[in-house]
């Protein structure tokens, strides 16, 4: 059956990925990270004081906008790492030094706040990462359905911190016709208030209308609340090309 609108999954479905966050080496390095700005962690606790600000933060969001399936956006924990550290905290204007000699100061103010904390999200996220790329031919399956005149949209439980940069580092950045995703919503999928934002934007009608994904919980699930088809596809990319029309 032919579709006008195809609302993809990103992770597992267009493209395979692997991180790795429970290994006492990546937290290390990310105490370093932090150590160089003041807030002198050690892995073990700053892996406990993550987890646990992001349960408080997705408490918060939820107790806000009511969902069961809520999305912090992660810089907001990694700000809280910074300023909560439990032993010395620099003062604004303090200074560490790098390994070279240079001085590396503490962030001030909410414009540098901001972009030191989309800093360490790229640090936390490529230092977690050991696989990036597209499935096979998903660029040109893509570039295929926009031809023959199908509308392409992303519906991605995600951080946009992370994925606007792996949309690019994919090569798929100008792909869709629209990308949304989780983080920038507050809610994730299953929740159907995620992709009937996305169809409500753009006037979808539901018989119209496919969800392809590889997760039955989320993807399958979230289609199914909608009113639309959903297609179930592997995880290792074997299958996605054969939704082309």
């Amino acid at each position: 059956m032919e579709y006008k609108n195809y609302i993809f999954d990103l992770y597992g479905t267009l493209v395979d990925i692997h991180t790795d966050e429970s290994r006492p080496e990546f937290w290390q390095k990310i105490a370093g990270w932090y150590c160089a700005y003041g807030a002198e962690w050690t892995g073990e606790e700053i892996r406990k004081a993550y987890l646990s600000m992001v349960r408080e933060e997705e408490e918060k969001l939820a107790a806000l906008n009511g969902s069961e399936f809520p999305e912090i956006q992660l810089e907001t924990v990694f700000l809280r790492l910074l300023k909560e550290a439990p032993k010395k905290e620099a003062k604004p204007g303090d200074t560490a030094l790098r390994a070279d000699g240079t001085a590396i100061k503490k962030p001030s103010g909410k414009r540098l706040e901001t972009a030191w904390a989309r800093a360490t999200a790229t640090f936390f996220r490529i230092t977690s990462r050991d696989r990036l790329c597209c499935f096979a031919g998903v660029p040109e399956m893509l570039k295929s359905l926009r031809e023959q005149g199908k509308r392409v949209y992303l519906l991605s439980n995600a951080q946009s911190v992370f994925t606007m940069l792996e949309l690019e580092k994919c090569g798929i950045e100008n792909c869709f016709n629209d990308i949304f995703i989780s983080s920038d919503r507050g809610i994730k999928k299953p929740d159907p208030r995620f992709l009937q934002e996305l169809m409500q934007k753009h006037a979808m009608d539901p018989a119209e209308t496919v969800m392809i994904g590889n997760d039955p919980d989320t993807d399958m699930a979230v289609a199914a609340a909608c009113g639309v088809r959903g297609i179930i596809v592997s995880s290792d990319g074997s299958d996605i090309l054969s939704l082309l029309p």
